[in-house]
């Protein structure tokens, strides 16, 4: 239904800030290893700001956080994040990475 090569979500811990994947929509067990600090990187950013964020470039974003390519040894290329808000409480962020292009029949 989501048309997209990748996707994922990262809970907020409490008392750090950080943001940690605990959902990906492709099998990265990799990702577990990673943290994001607050304000790092765009997830930190969104979490931080609590606005969604819509990169047709991401990479070209100053925020741009090549932690997850890395260890994945893919490449994002468009972004879109959104901050995990119930009760006015930040729970974490979702991303949606490279939509794919749209079939015309």
């Amino acid at each position: 239904m989501i048309q997209v090569e990748s996707g994922s979500i990262l809970l907020r811990d409490e008392e750090s800030g950080e943001l940690s994947f605990v959902k990906t929509l492709l099998p990265e067990p990799q990702l577990a290893q990673i943290r994001i600090k607050p304000g790092q990187g765009i997830a930190g950013y969104v979490a931080e700001t609590r606005q969604p964020l819509l990169l047709c470039n991401a990479r070209q974003h100053p925020r741009f956080y090549p932690g997850a390519d890395q260890v994945t040894n893919r490449q994002t290329r468009s972004l879109l994040c959104l901050p995990l808000i119930a009760h006015g409480r930040l729970l974490g962020v979702l991303q949606l990475i490279n939509k794919k292009k749209r079939r015309v029949y």
